[in-house]
């Protein structure tokens, strides 16, 4: 299933998707393969029915002796030559497979009204999926909306709320602002790597760090040389920090213990839909 921008569903969405049979996992006669049964019916011919529906005749040809291949029955009939680069016409089976495919396809149609239909909100599943999907190397990633935006000679200062009243900050050029599109109020991703954040027992560290977000300890992983802390901040949202393990020591931390993590603002990577 598709979610596309379009005009016509609830809140300017479209709910769309693409049908396929499958047969033991692997895709069947799709569409295409009928739009080019569908535009021979129509023109008669290859070479057109080949620009009707956007390939090569080359490309028609080899579908139409893959289609007549693999059916028990012949789908196709072909006559080499003439002004239109060769005719063709349906037999009776392969309009009988068309008309079997109409029947699913416009169920398949219903399918999806009923969809858009029963979604209140389709855009927040839409911006759902965009998040989940989103492929980054960071281990640590928020969403949250721009609070305060200060520009300044060279860089600008972006100012993130996330759930629980936390607040990220960034500092990027000011070109990044233009290329991103940053307003306040815009929803936006921020990004921080693990090995960036840095941890603290005391939860008001005198450190010159933009940044300090403070939660529990919710998890700690011991490896051979470094070891991960899972942070679950005030809100729910979970930080990871990667630190070594002779720190993980010196601090003597502790699940469930009080911790602050703390990182620059330069460390912030920004992104948006």
């Amino acid at each position: 299933m598709d979610l596309r921008a379009g005009e016509t569903m609830k809140d300017k969405l479209q709910i769309d998707g693409a049908l396929w049979l499958k047969s033991n996992k692997e895709n069947k006669l799709g569409r295409e393969k009928i739009e080019l049964l569908r535009a021979i019916e129509k023109c008669g011919s290859i070479s057109k029915a080949a620009k009707e529906v956007g390939i090569s005749y080359k490309t028609a040809w080899d579908s139409i002796d893959l289609l007549n291949n693999l059916y028990k029955e012949i789908l196709v009939e072909k006559s080499v030559g003439g002004t239109s680069g060769g005719g063709a016409k349906l037999t009776d089976k392969a309009k009988e497979m068309i008309q079997l495919y109409q029947i699913v396809e416009d169920e398949h149609r219903k399918f999806l009204t009923r969809i858009s239909e029963r979604m209140d909100n389709p855009f927040e599943l839409l911006n759902f999926l965009n998040r989940i999907s989103m492929k980054t190397s960071a281990r640590n990633q928020f969403y949250g909306k721009i609070k305060n935006l200060q520009k300044g000679a060279v860089n600008s200062e972006i100012i993130i709320s996330l759930k629980g009243e936390q607040e990220i900050t960034a500092v990027i050029t000011n070109q990044s602002v233009v290329n991103l599109g940053l307003k306040v109020g815009k929803d936006i991703y921020a990004l921080i790597k693990a090995s960036f954040i840095f941890l603290s027992k005391d939860t008001e560290p005198a450190i010159s760090s933009e940044n300090k977000l403070n939660g529990k300890i919710f998890s700690i992983v011991k490896g051979s040389v470094n070891d991960e802390i899972i942070i679950e901040l005030n809100g729910g949202n979970k930080l990871t920090s990667i630190i070594t393990s002779q720190a993980t020591d010196q601090l003597k931390l502790k699940e469930g213990e009080e911790i602050c993590a703390f990182f620059n603002a330069s460390s912030v990577i920004l992104a948006t839909e």
